[in-house]
């Protein structure tokens, strides 16, 4: 069978599908990619994948660009003629799935997050509710990834309750994300972060609580991992991340391909995100056995328990992280360790990969 993956860019493709697509290729199936080039479009042509090249524009709504790319879409779908698309973030979602409807493709949309455009109300968000309502009529599947995110679409009248379900999120191998002892080393401990590095995901709410932690402790670490972005207005420059740097708030790493070396080092992740599908660094640091500080919101909720392999704060509250933070802290390292050995036996196997990918599976074969 023809099979058409389609993202935002291939870097979200490569490091969320990887095991979906080597399992398509092993079964004989014809992959194809439709995504923008960037510096993971080649690994997947490696793999095996034939590649159609679209940009995708993250940036808001425009009339003409969105019409191009849905024009663009059409004719390539239309080329192509797969047996299946499957469609991953916003965009993609919407006019890849437009098209395919055109066209009587089969699509199985992935609603990977509700993205910034969801955070506030406004006129950008309707549009997208009503697109999103045209474009998933026809879809033979919408997978969420979290509970919140379907309610919200069945409230809000997008889709039926019939064809959707929820998953755990991309999942995550493992036998690559194996459980790591967590080790103390002259009683420091260092803190975590990965993603990318943007108000909606409280970085701003982070640098605040560091600079009251700093205050009060000498023998904290916090270290960074990911790419500032140009997608977002008023956003975290790589200046500042420099400026913080220099005033040994944080340790800045920059964008890692593999992260599990960071994992291993660190004795909590901290994601004060404002709104996830399902976080793929909590699922990583999960499974290596860490506990998690983050905030009370779909996406990062459904994997914490408070109090149990991690702490839940209110969202927007640099005061409230700095305290869940100072509480950690004082936590002694017996009572540290069994946090992250509950989050692993509560969690670890219903993220497993080969669970996740099985549904994608049994779609395209049933």
């Amino acid at each position: 069978m023809k099979i058409v993956l389609t993202s935002n860019s291939s870097w979200n493709l490569y490091n969320f599908r990887f095991h979906l697509i080597k399992t398509l290729l092993k079964q004989k199936h014809e992959v194809i990619i439709i995504s923008s080039y960037d510096n993971y479009s080649n690994d997947l042509i490696k793999l095996g994948c034939k590649f159609k090249k679209i940009k995708v524009d993250q940036r808001g709504i425009s009339v003409f660009r969105d019409f191009i790319l849905f024009i663009k879409y059409f004719f390539l779908i239309k080329q192509i003629k797969p047996d299946y698309l499957l469609s991953f973030t916003i965009k993609p979602n919407i006019y890849g799935s437009l098209a395919s409807n055109f066209l009587n493709v089969k699509t199985i949309n992935t609603i990977t997050g509700l993205g910034s455009v969801f955070l506030k109300k406004n006129l950008v968000t309707i549009i997208v509710e009503l697109l999103y309502f045209i474009s998933l009529k026809k879809s033979y599947k919408i997978f969420f990834h979290n509970k919140e995110d379907l309610k919200f679409f069945l409230k809000r009248k997008i889709i039926s309750k019939q064809s959707n379900s929820v998953i755990k999120g991309s999942g995550i191998d493992l036998k690559e994300y194996k459980f790591s002892q967590m080790k103390f080393k002259k009683n420091v401990i260092n803190f975590l972060f990965i993603g990318r590095i943007i108000r909606e995901k409280g970085f701003f709410d982070l640098i605040k609580a560091i600079k009251i932690i700093k205050k009060k402790y000498n023998n904290i670490n916090f270290e960074i991992l990911g790419n500032t972005s140009t997608n977002f207005s008023n956003d975290v420059t790589l200046s500042k991340l420099n400026i913080w740097q220099k005033e040994k708030l944080i340790i800045y790493h920059g964008y890692q391909r593999d992260v599990r070396k960071y994992i291993n080092n660190c004795h909590c992740l901290i994601l004060p995100s404002y709104r996830e599908g399902l976080s793929r660094a909590i699922i990583e640091c999960i499974v290596k056995g860490r506990p998690i500080i983050s905030n009370n919101v779909p996406g990062c909720k459904d994997l914490i328990q408070h109090n149990k392999n991690g702490f839940l704060c209110k969202k927007n509250d640099f005061i409230d992280l700095s305290n869940m933070i100072e509480k950690f802290i004082n936590l002694n390292n017996n009572q540290k360790k069994a946090m992250g050995i509950y989050g692993y036996k509560k969690y670890a196997l219903d993220l497993d990969i080969d669970k996740v990918n099985a549904k994608y599976i049994d779609l395209i074969y049933k």
